[in-house]
């Protein structure tokens, strides 16, 4: 493995791993996102800004680490340990830890190279959210291998808050942002969806047979999600939290590309991924020098369900002192399935 570093003064730092085979992976160490994955069939599969500055505002997050609480918090508000949270926010439901998140801090890093094969950055960070109670130490790890990231999240805090982080890439296994996933197929090991109200808050869990959100077998994305659009869903297509199956994870979500048989296959230790189509994507140009199209790519964010904290019926993701924070998502690029 071979590892360039590119530091712009103090505002983010680009570290490349390249490795023999062919792969190039790209991270920044603004919001510790991922931002290029280049696979060894020369394709690049995950979304970037062109500007790295545009990572210090929200925005789409693109490959982003989101926290100290992803998801949506209803009505900004919660009760933590009897004592009621109301958050200021620009909108009614606090969004992916707000225009503090971990999103657009500037993480420090470390690397640690432990074998021709294997590359281990470490981004760390002393937080204070503001909107959350306590200050927090984050460290999110890249371990990175010949076709396969794997993202560890650990957080340990002074005082009982809320944790709840997860990656936001968004992948297009064609490498064609400017198109839609129209070759990509999708499989979840999860029979049930949350469905959502106008405001994006997760209320009704449906069984998905018989449904547009069924993707228990493999199942090309784009029908569903236009199907989903003209329904009058609210999110536009996907944007819906899928509790896994026994509330864990048994087997691994699979996307597809038909034209570059390109397979990921996604593992992870949370109870359930909220999958996103890209429906509303902004101005910003990507790192091809092109916008994001509508469903221009596939979100596969695990992570505890979105307003947890405000639903009894789901797992909370709560840490205090002696309970510290521990979660990983695995990413596998392979050949045809």
């Amino acid at each position: 493995m071979n590892i360039n570093v590119n530091q712009n003064k103090k505002l983010y730092t680009h570290i490349t791993i390249s490795s023999l085979m062919g792969q190039e992976v790209e991270l920044l160490t603004v919001g510790a996102s991922l931002t290029k994955w280049i696979t060894k069939k020369g394709i690049n599969i995950v979304a970037s800004y062109k500007n790295p500055l545009d990572y210090y505002k929200p925005g789409m997050y693109l490959g982003t680490t989101v926290g100290l609480n992803s998801g949506r918090i209803e009505d900004s508000k919660f009760y933590l340990d009897n004592k009621l949270y109301q958050i200021k926010s620009a909108n009614s439901e606090f969004l992916h830890g707000g225009d503090n998140s971990l999103s657009f801090q500037n993480f420090d890093y470390s690397i640690e190279i432990n074998t021709d094969e294997l590359v281990i950055i470490s981004f760390s960070l002393v937080y204070q959210p503001g909107y959350l109670p306590g200050i927090q130490k984050v460290i999110v790890k890249y371990i990175i291998r010949d076709g396969q990231i794997r993202i560890t999240f650990d957080v340990t805090s002074d005082t009982l808050t809320l944790c709840n982080l997860t990656n936001h890439s968004y992948f297009n296994l064609d490498g064609e942002f400017n198109d839609t996933v129209k070759n990509h197929s999708l499989q979840l090991p999860s029979s049930r969806v949350v469905l959502i109200n106008k405001n994006f808050i997760g209320k009704e869990i449906l069984d998905v047979k018989d449904t547009f959100y069924d993707f228990t077998t493999l199942s090309l994305v784009l029908p569903k999600v236009e199907a989903i659009r003209k329904s009058g869903d609210p999110a536009f297509g996907l944007d819906h939290y899928f509790p896994f199956d026994g509330g864990k994870q048994l087997a691994p979500i699979r996307l597809y590309s038909n034209k570059t048989k390109l397979l990921l296959e996604v593992f992870s230790s949370y109870p359930g991924v909220t999958v996103y189509s890209s429906n509303f994507p902004n101005e910003k140009l990507l790192h091809n020098n092109r916008k994001l199209a509508l469903s221009g790519a596939i979100c596969l964010e695990t992570q505890y369900a979105s307003n947890a904290i405000n639903d009894s019926r789901f797992e909370k993701g709560i840490i205090d002192l002696n309970h510290p924070y521990h979660h990983f998502i695995e990413y596998t690029i392979g050949g045809t399935i």
